[in-house]
C-alpha cells in the first residue's frame, strides 16, 4: 500500500498524471439550467439533471469522467481545460491540486472503484448558481445568468435577428432553461445531505447577494459556519435583499472570499456591465472592508476585446485597493474574443504586456504601497500576499497573451462592432465606444 491505496490504483495514478484532476473527486458545480458537473468549465450532461438524478455525485456522467481520467484519457466534458493546456496556459485541472479545500493526489483515489468510476469520497466544495436573477446586464452575458437578458430575448429583438443571420445560434438564448422552485429544493436537499463534509460553498449568479434563496442556504449550514468558508462572485451593487443582508450572516463564517467583477476602471466597467455604477461598487467594497474582518477581497476580470488594451490599468487598480487579481480570457461569445484582433494589434498588446511583466515589481511598487494588505505580516497565511499577487499577475497576463495569440479569427473583427452597436442601442448607452475603448476604433478598418 502506498498512501493507503492498493497497488492497482497506485499504478493507475502514476500512469495518468496528465489527465487526473481533483475536481471530480471532491467538487460539484450547479448551473442555473438545472445541470451539474465536476466544475464550472466542464460541459454538463445533456441527459442528467438536478431534477432527475438521485445520486448526482456518483451519476453515470460523473463516474465516466473519473474513469477516463484514471485511464489516462481526456474526457470530452473537460475540453476547455485541454484547449487551454494545448495553448500552453495553466488550466483549472492543473490548478485543482493547489486548492486547499480539495484532497491532494495521494488521497483522492481512496475509495475509488476502478471498474465503475464510483467513489466513496464526498464533496468538500460546491459552486452553485441558484438563479439568473440579476440587477445588471453585462454585454458578454446571456439569459441563463441574467434575468434582464432573459426578458430581452423573450421578444423578437434586433440582436436575436443578428445572431440568426450570422449563425451564432449557440448564443441565441431565447430557449434557455431557467431554474424552478423544484431546482431550488433539490439544491437545498443536496447541501443539507453533505453539509458535514463541506468545507466551502461558492455562489455565483445571476447576482447571489440579491437572491433570497442564497440566504436560506446560509441558514441551512449556520451550525457549521465556524468551519465553513464562503466564496462569492458579485457585481457589488447591492449588499442584500429588503429582508436581510451580508452583515447579518457573513461574520458567523470561518472566512469569506469576495470576488468583485471589474472589467474596467470607471466608465469602461459601467459600459461593459450595463447597470453597474463604479462609484457604488467602490463604496460597497469599502464598507465590507471596514465592517468585516473575515473577508478576503478579490477582483475578477473577464478579458475581452473591450478591455484587453487596458488590462494593466485594471491590474494596478485592483492591487491598489487590496484585491487579489483574478482573470480569464473570454472563450464565448467568440465575437467578443481577443482572438478577433488583427495580428498587428495583437503584437502591440503582447509587447506592452511582456514589457510590463519584465519589470513587474517596479511597475507595481506604488500599487502595493497603497494598501496595507500587501505589507501586513498575515501570520495566518501560508505565504506573503505580495508574493502571491505577483504570481497571480504573471500567470494571468501570460495566459491572456497565449489565448489571444492562440488562434486567428480576425476575419470576424467587424462582427464585434456590429454586435456592440446593436447592444448599445438596446441599452441606451450614454457613452460611445470610442470614448471608453479608443484603441479598438483605431484598429477598425485597417
Amino acid at each position: 500500500m502506498i498512501f493507503g491505496r492498493n497497488k492497482t490504483l497506485e499504478q493507475l495514478y502514476q500512469k495518468a498524471p496528465q489527465t487526473m484532476c481533483a475536481m471530480p473527486f471532491g467538487y460539484m458545480n450547479f448551473w442555473p439550467a438545472a445541470r451539474f458537473g465536476p466544475c464550472c468549465a466542464a460541459r454538463p450532461s445533456e441527459e442528467e439533471s438536478v431534477l432527475n438524478t438521485a445520486d448526482m455525485f456518483n451519476s453515470p456522467y460523473m463516474r465516466n469522467i473519473r474513469s477516463q481520467m484514471v485511464k489516462g484519457q481526456r474526457p470530452k466534458a473537460c475540453s476547455e481545460c485541454w484547449k487551454n493546456e494545448d495553448l500552453g496556459m495553466k488550466s483549472m485541472r492543473q490548478e485543482s491540486f493547489e486548492r486547499p479545500y480539495l484532497k491532494p493526489p495521494e488521497l483522492i483515489l481512496k475509495g475509488f472503484k476502478e471498474k465503475t468510476g464510483f467513489t466513496q469520497q464526498k464533496p468538500t466544495a460546491l459552486k452553485i448558481s441558484l438563479s439568473n436573477l440579476c440587477n445588471i446586464q453585462c454585454r458578454m452575458c446571456d439569459a441563463g445568468y441574467s434575468s434582464r437578458w432573459e426578458a430581452y430575448y423573450k421578444d423578437a429583438t434586433p440582436l436575436k435577428a443578428w445572431m440568426k443571420k450570422n449563425e451564432f445560434s449557440e448564443y441565441n438564448y431565447e430557449n434557455q432553461r431557467i431554474p424552478t422552485e423544484q431546482y431550488f429544493e433539490k439544491i437545498v436537499d443536496f447541501v443539507r445531505e453533505h453539509k458535514d463534509t463541506l468545507t466551502r460553498l461558492e455562489f455565483i449568479g445571476g447576482e447571489p447577494l440579491i437572491q433570497p434563496i442564497h440566504y436560506r442556504l446560509l441558514e441551512e449550514v449556520k451550525d457549521r459556519a465556524s468551519n465553513l468558508e464562503l466564496d462569492y462572485s458579485s457585481n457589488m451593487m447591492k449588499l442584500g435583499t429588503t429582508k436581510t443582508n451580508i452583515f447579518e450572516h457573513w461574520p458567523k463564517f470561518k472566512r469569506v472570499h469576495l470576488t468583485v467583477s471589474i472589467d474596467g476602471v470607471g466608465a469602461l466597467n459601467d459600459y461593459i456591465r450595463a447597470g453597474s455604477n463604479f462609484a457604488v461598487l467602490e463604496s460597497n467594497m469599502k464598507e465590507v472592508e471596514e465592517r468585516l474582518t473575515n473577508v478576503v477581497r478579490h477582483s475578477y476580470t473577464t478579458i475581452s476585446l473591450y478591455n484587453i488594451f487596458q488590462l494593466t490599468e485594471i491590474v494596478k487598480y485592483a492591487t491598489n485597493r487590496g484585491y487579489r487579481f483574478l482573470s480569464n480570457s473570454l472563450h464565448g461569445p467568440n465575437f467578443l474574443s481577443t482572438q478577433l484582433l488583427p495580428l498587428e494589434a495583437k503584437n502591440e498588446i503582447r509587447e506592452h504586456l511582456e514589457k510590463f511583466l519584465s519589470n513587474l515589481e517596479q511597475e507595481m511598487e506604488n500599487s502595493f504601497s497603497a494598501h496595507p494588505f500587501w505589507s501586513d505580516p498575515h501570520s495566518n497565511w501560508e505565504r506573503p500576499q505580495k508574493e502571491l499577487q505577483l504570481e497571480l499577475i504573471r500567470r494571468r497576463l501570460k495566459d491572456a497573451i497565449l489565448f489571444m495569440m492562440g488562434a486567428d479569427q480576425s476575419q470576424m473583427f467587424e462582427k464585434f462592432f456590429e454586435f456592440d452597436e446593436i447592444v448599445s442601442s438596446h441599452l441606451s448607452a450614454q457613452i460611445p465606444l470610442k470614448e471608453v475603448a479608443p484603441e479598438l476604433i483605431k484598429w477598425r478598418g485597417r
